[in-house]
């Protein structure tokens, strides 16, 4: 009985250190699951500071993804089926905003639904969380860690300034170009 004690808490202790969990993820499907009965469960993975590490070393130190790689400490993605998704989620949102998550960025056309949420301490960006819903699916991500930094390594490792690197993502505004 001891030896399977030992095992069960040495599984959870790794699983825990190398990030195959994500309680966040788990409390945001919930707070989603409450408005949108439809949610069903999905699959979740997530990678913590030990399989991080790992893949930095894969990648070795002169290449932009270990740049940006050495300030990010953990990253969950989820994949959920949902059917219809009722209007603008306001009281999940709202829900999630009160953990401490600030609304960056809100898109909404007919196919997609998708919100960007931050958390910061300081002036820095510690946190970053998408909720996206599309073709039956939300997606959740969450990206933690120094991610001001690991914008900046980038940026540095790639020879562009920020500024060039928003014109160089920026979509092209529909009525300008006739599409």
């Amino acid at each position: 009985m001891t030896r399977t004690r030992t095992l069960v808490a040495s599984l959870a202790v790794a699983c825990a250190a190398s990030g195959c969990m994500s309680a966040e993820l788990a409390r945001v499907h919930r707070d989603v699951r409450r408005d949108v009965p439809t949610l069903e469960g999905g699959h979740a993975l997530a990678f913590g500071p030990l399989t991080l590490g790992l893949a930095r070393r894969i990648v070795g130190d002169d290449d932009e993804t270990a740049a940006m790689l050495r300030h990010v400490r953990g990253v969950a993605v989820g994949t959920y089926a949902v059917g219809d998704v009722p209007g603008d989620l306001a009281q999940a949102r709202a829900r999630i905003e009160a953990r401490g998550w600030e609304p960056v960025v809100v898109s909404r056309d007919a196919d997609e639904t998708a919100f960007v949420y931050a958390r910061t301490r300081g002036d820095a960006v510690r946190d970053l969380l998408v909720v996206s819903f599309e073709d039956g699916e939300m997606t959740l991500v969450r990206v933690s860690g120094q991610l001001d930094e690991a914008v900046r390594a980038a940026m540095r490792s790639s020879g562009e300034s920020p500024l060039g690197a928003l014109r160089a993502a920026a979509v092209p505004d529909r009525a300008a170009t006739g599409a």
